[in-house]
């Protein structure tokens, strides 16, 4: 770049007026060009407001209202987990487990404790992957007759 740069200023040390061969741009190529331009940015937008997301630069508007202490808390809102709407009657702590509604049905809970995964190999997370499978499928008994699910 510096070698470019030198050439060019000894040149016009030189006084000529060499003009270099670059190509030159129409009018028509430039509108062509802004009309790529601004299809692509409607595509964009249009993406964007469909996932209900803002445009680049809309938190400039002033009539815009910022976003509130609530509107945070409301990000890190959590859904009702299924376990609460379980219909059971009793805790059996020699089972270890809750009677439901139908006088036959038991309810076990398990504590899942998340691992790390970001950037792991992906051999190890395979591995990580059939430890859990192979768990929960060692702990239940296989019966055509009661069977059981993990949610």
């Amino acid at each position: 770049m510096m070698g470019l740069l030198k050439r060019l200023t000894k040149r016009r040390d030189r006084g000529t007026d060499t003009v270099v061969d670059t190509p030159v741009e129409t009018i028509a190529d430039q509108l062509r060009d802004e009309a790529i331009f601004a299809q692509a940015r409607e595509r964009y937008l249009a993406r964007l407001a469909a996932e209900g997301i803002p445009e680049p630069g809309a938190w400039l508007d002033p009539k815009r209202k910022p976003a509130t202490v609530d509107d945070i808390a409301a990000l890190y809102a959590v859904n009702p987990s299924f376990v609460d709407m379980l219909p059971w009657t009793e805790y059996l702590p020699q089972e270890q487990a809750m009677l439901l509604e139908d006088g036959k049905s038991l309810a076990a809970f398990y504590e899942l404790t998340p691992i790390g995964t970001e950037g792991r190999d992906p051999e190890w997370l395979r591995k990580a992957r059939d430890a859990l499978e192979n768990a929960l499928q060692d702990s239940f008994d296989e019966l055509d007759e009661s069977p059981w699910v993990v949610q």
